[in-house]
């Protein structure tokens, strides 16, 4: 069994990880707030950025399991913070994600309708974004970080 905790309240959170292994807690929300849970066992969480590309979290995750400071830095930093600071918080989850994923050609924003979606005007704000994002992933996949 498994639980998605997603309380967003740090004590209640200690409290789920406590349960484990009779049941997997998979941490929901950023990278950054996985890190706070390390200490207390946290091992599986839902990942969001990577959706645009998975090796994203696989070197997220390496980098975890290593405590290699400097790549979660550029992941969190560089990476993840843009999606959730200049989007995710402004527009929502669900709706920036669709966004998202038509910034990198992979679906339309307006696919799963009635699902709502982001107008012109803030789908441009998470392409612009998107763009930010895709330059420092690729740096990083060159070696220039």
């Amino acid at each position: 069994m498994a639980l998605k905790e997603d309380a967003k309240n740090f004590e209640i959170t200690k409290t789920a990880l406590e349960l484990e292994p009779d049941i997997r807690v998979i941490i929901a929300g950023t990278k950054a707030s996985l890190l706070r849970y390390k200490p207390y066992g946290a091992k599986a969480y839902l990942n969001g950025i990577s959706m645009i590309d998975a090796r994203i979290g696989e070197e997220f995750w390496k980098a975890y399991n290593s405590n290699d400071e400097e790549v979660i830095n550029i992941i969190l930093k560089k990476i993840e913070a843009p999606f959730f600071e200049k989007c995710v918080g402004k527009f929502g989850w669900h709706r920036t994600n669709k966004a998202l994923l038509q910034a990198a050609g992979m679906m339309h924003r307006r696919d799963r309708m009635p699902l709502k979606h982001l107008s012109e005007p803030e789908y441009n704000i998470v392409r612009d974004v998107f763009i930010e994002i895709n330059r420092s992933w690729s740096e990083y996949l060159s070696g220039r970080h």
